[in-house]
């Protein structure tokens, strides 16, 4: 028994929902709304029977691991340990998990120190600045604020004093030189960087006098990936849940905004906003607005927003600010901030005003310019009604064909199955035989008709396996997948059992059908060339497949 089979066996994936989600009973199923996209209407389907789970809104599914991922933003490794330790289950893995927790163990004792130098004669000059930002001692403990002195191993010399030196180095606090060890944040004002657990995984650092960097950020490390992690988001997640969520460019930006009742603010560390960043925050909400300075520094960051955005399903609105402000200059004066908060523009006003900046759409050749770079910002839309929704507004508004907007061929399969390449019979069979694995004597006469190998394939191995949620978490075809589940969790009255000899009888007429034309193709060459030896055997194997196909209703 694998991973996931031993957890779907011992969790109760009703029990482990229900701690997130208000189920109510639907017949076999249970019901709720989806905790990954905002919804009114209950689209939200578990099955204790299979012990997968499914959304007809957005179209996510899977088994205990998949939710647990899925829901706190982990991967397969981390929830898998999070779970095995919540329910009991021993799991072993060749990296070290103890290690792993001794990173975090290490990041808090480091923030302990810092901590206590902010607050030291050494720490003078960063307690100024921050009074002089506005920022009071409140504000201070309130977000951890602290202080690396500039020392070459001030840090080094206390993590090793309480066994953390191995750790230390290995979350990138400090280096390893010719002459020792060497602090990495040294003369900053630092910011902790927690996960959406609370989780300490990494800092920042500003400098505060002298030559250098203005941030700098703790290495890529195995708890630290400056692409993953937001700072904010352990004390924003609630409120992004609830409200949606306002991603700035400083952590300043964040503090501030937070200080003024805008508490589902969230700023990446060092970084553009990412796949990562914007995959994990589709999991909390639906409504993402990007906040940045309004000169063309901020306009073409806001582009790369856009595009993140449309590749990943949430898409940003934007709100520009006044040049060279941001949200920290303008609380700190004392400004209404929501009024430019009021006045976000829509990605497709982003992208009609950088079309307008860029090309002269007076002139044919500016048009087709102008047409391929809305075509490439297209292509990364998922969703074929809004692609196409957003190519008529693009063509009205720029006086751009609509035609040369939306490239030829580029159209996606719909996700719901409806123009999946498979024939539609063993379609029919497969997603019957997923509804209902006990009926595999039936489908194992049928597999060897079936045209499709990736039908084929599938139905093997649910012979073999019989636990189609294993399956399901393997399936590469995400319209496939997304019918599959669809299709478990119908509550159609129509029995599996009578689909699948109605579709497995049509299933072998085709077949059969098909090899006779073949046949009486070979036996018109064999005629035309005067081999009656070969017609006689080609007759003989005619006669034969009628017989089988005469006997075909019996399946």
């Amino acid at each position: 028994m694998n991973i996931r089979e031993e957890f779907r066996e011992r969790i109760d994936i009703v029990e482990l929902i229900s701690q997130y989600v208000e189920l109510k009973r639907v017949g076999r199923n249970f019901r709720g709304l989806c905790p990954f996209h905002t919804e009114k209407t209950p689209s939200f389907y578990v099955s204790p029977e299979k012990r997968i789970f499914h959304c007809f809104g957005c179209g996510k599914g899977g088994d205990v691991i998949t939710f647990y991922m899925e829901y706190h933003g982990l991967d397969f490794v981390e929830a898998v340990k999070e779970l095995g330790e919540r329910y009991g289950i021993e799991v072993s893995f060749s990296r070290d998990y103890k290690v792993d927790k001794n990173l975090y163990k290490a990041n808090e004792e480091a923030l302990i120190f810092y901590r206590k130098m902010l607050l030291s004669e050494e720490g003078k000059k960063a307690r100024e600045y921050l009074e002089s930002r506005g920022l009071h001692r409140t504000v201070w403990d309130a977000w951890e604020i602290g202080f690396a002195p500039n020392t070459t191993d001030a840090l080094y010399t206390h993590l090793k004093n309480r066994g953390y030196e191995k750790e230390g180095l290995e979350a990138g606090l400090f280096i390893e030189g010719r002459d020792g060890f060497l602090d990495v944040f040294r003369g900053r004002i630092i910011f902790p960087i927690r996960d959406y657990r609370g989780r300490l995984v990494g800092f920042s650092g500003r400098i505060i006098e002298g030559d250098g960097a203005k941030y700098i950020n703790t290495r890529t490390t195995k708890i630290f990936n400056k692409s993953r992690v937001l700072y904010g988001i352990d004390r924003a997640i609630k409120s992004i849940k609830e409200r949606g969520v306002f991603i700035v460019e400083g952590y300043l930006d964040v503090i501030r905004m937070h200080m003024h009742g805008y508490s589902n603010t969230v700023a990446t560390c060092g970084t553009s906003l990412t796949r990562e960043h914007i995959s994990f925050l589709k999991r909390y909400t639906d409504r993402c607005v990007t906040i940045f300075d309004g000169d063309e520094a901020g306009f073409k960051a806001s582009l790369r927003a856009l595009s993140v955005g449309l590749e990943e399903g949430l898409i940003p609105h934007v709100v520009f600010l006044p040049e060279g402000e941001d949200p920290d200059s303008l609380l700190r004066r004392g400004e209404d901030i929501s009024k430019y908060l009021n006045n976000e523009l829509s990605a497709l006003e982003v992208l009609k005003e950088n079309i307008r900046r860029s090309y002269n759409l007076s002139s044919l050749e500016g048009k087709v310019k102008a047409a391929q770079e809305a075509s490439t910002y297209l292509e990364k839309v998922k969703d074929p009604v809004q692609r196409d929704l957003y190519a008529r507004e693009l063509s009205l508004s720029l006086g751009i064909p609509q035609d040369l907007i939306l490239k030829p061929g580029k159209t996606q399969k719909r996700i719901d199955g409806a123009t999946l390449s498979y024939p539609k019979e063993e379609l029919f069979i497969i997603c019957e035989f997923f509804r209902d694995p006990s009926l595999s004597e039936e489908v194992k006469n049928l597999l060897p008709f079936f045209e499709s190998k990736t039908l084929r394939e599938l139905g093997y191995r649910l012979l073999e396996t019989r636990d189609s949620s294993l399956i399901l978490e393997d399936l590469k075809d995400e319209g496939l997948k997304k019918k599959l589940y669809a299709h478990i969790f119908s509550e159609d009255s129509v029995e599996p059992s009578k689909v699948i000899k109605d579709c497995g009888k049509r299933l072998k007429e085709k077949f059969y059908k098909k090899r006779l034309n073949a046949l009486d193709e070979e036996i018109r060459r064999a005629e035309s060339q005067g081999d009656k030896k070969l017609i006689k055997e080609l007759l003989l194997k005619r006669e034969n497949l009628k017989k089988e196909l005469l006997g075909g209703d019996r399946i």
